[in-house]
C-alpha cells in the first residue's frame, strides 16, 4: 500500500533473518531500510504524479477540486508561463513553508511542471523540477519526465526519474533512478479524478546508498492505484538486494493497509504498511 507509515512493515521485515555478526546486522538492517525509503519515493511520486495532471484543470479555466492535490485553500502560489497563450506551458508551484492539501499531503518549496501538450494527448511530455521541494517531510529531487505512450485502446505514460535524491525524515540520503509504465484504467471517460484508477505495469526502480548498497524493486503484477484511496490495491513487487529478498503482495483489490511479504525460503508473514 502506497502510505508514508509503513514502519511496522519494516519492523517485521528486520526480524525475518538473524546474523551471526554486528556487519551483517548493519547489513540487513541497511537493506531494509532501503525497501522502506523505495516505498516512501514511490508515494512520493504517485502523489506528484497526481499534482502533474491536476494542472490540467487549469486548462479549461476551472479551479482545482477538493479532492484534488492542490487544495483550495491558497497557500499554494500557482504561476503560469504560455507560448502566445498556448503549449509549451510552464506551472510553477510555491508552497511556501508549507501547504497542506485536503488529502492531508504536506508541500514545502516550489515544484515546476511544464507540458508540451496536455497529457492526456498521445505524444505529450511532462517535466517535473523541484527546487527545496519537500512531500510529507522529506525531501526529494531530480528530473521525472512523464511520457504520452497511448495506443488506440490505452491512455498510458511512461515515468523515467533521472538522478534522483531523496532525504529520509532522520535525515538519510538515498539516490534513486526509475523508469515505469502506467496506464489509466478506470475514469477516463470523465474529466473528474476521483473515479481514475492507475495501474502500473511494468518497471523498476533501484535505490542505493552513497556507501554502496543497493537495492531493486521490480513489478512483477501490476500495481492498482485508486484515486480515492491512499495506498496501492494489487498487485506484486519483487525485492532483490544484498539480503533482503523476496516479494510484497498487495492483495486483491481491497482498500486497506495490509499486504503479504513472502521470503525466498517461502515463508510467508501478514504484514500492515
Amino acid at each position: 500500500m502506497r502510505k508514508l507509515l509503513i514502519l511496522p512493515f519494516m519492523t517485521v521485515l528486520l526480524s525475518i533473518g538473524t546474523s551471526c555478526s554486528s556487519d551483517e546486522e548493519n547489513t540487513n538492517q541497511s537493506d531494509t531500510e532501503l525497501a522502506k525509503e523505495s516505498a516512501a519515493i514511490e508515494v512520493a511520486e504517485s502523489f506528484d504524479f497526481d499534482l502533474v495532471l491536476d494542472v490540467e484543470d487549469l486548462n479549461f479555466s476551472r479551479d482545482f477540486t477538493e479532492e484534488d492535490s492542490i487544495s483550495k485553500n491558497g497557500c499554494v502560489v500557482v504561476t503560469t508561463q504560455t507560448t502566445n497563450g498556448g503549449f509549451p506551458k510552464t506551472y510553477t508551484l510555491d508552497f511556501g513553508t508549507g501547504c497542506t492539501s485536503p488529502r492531508g499531503i504536506t508541500r514545502t518549496g516550489i515544484i515546476e511542471i511544464t507540458l508540451t501538450d496536455m497529457l492526456r494527448n498521445p505524444g505529450a511530455v511532462a517535466t517535473v523540477e523541484r527546487r527545496n521541494y519537500t512531500i510529507n517531510g522529506r525531501g526529494l529531487s531530480g528530473l521525472v519526465t512523464y511520457t504520452n505512450t497511448s495506443t488506440s485502446t490505452s491512455i498510458q505514460w511512461n515515468r523515467n526519474v533521472s538522478n534522483g535524491s531523496f532525504t529520509s525524515l532522520n535525515g538519510s540520503v538515498f539516490n534513486f533512478n526509475s523508469d515505469v509504465d502506467t496506464r489509466l484504467i478506470q475514469g477516463a471517460g470523465t474529466l473528474i479524478r476521483t473515479d481514475d484508477v492507475v495501474e502500473l505495469f511494468m518497471g523498476n526502480r533501484t535505490v542505493s546508498r552513497p556507501n554502496g548498497s543497493s537495492l531493486t524493486i521490480t513489478i512483477s503484477q501490476p500495481l492498482l492505484k485508486p484515486y480515492t484511496c491512499a495506498n496501492i490495491t494489487q498487485g506484486v513487487l519483487d525485492f532483490n538486494g544484498t539480503v533482503l529478498q523476496g516479494s510484497l503482495d498487495y492483495g486483491s483489490g481491497a482498500c486497506d493497509n495490509q499486504a503479504v511479504y513472502t521470503t525466498v525460503n517461502g515463508n510467508t508473514i501478514n504484514i500492515t504498511l
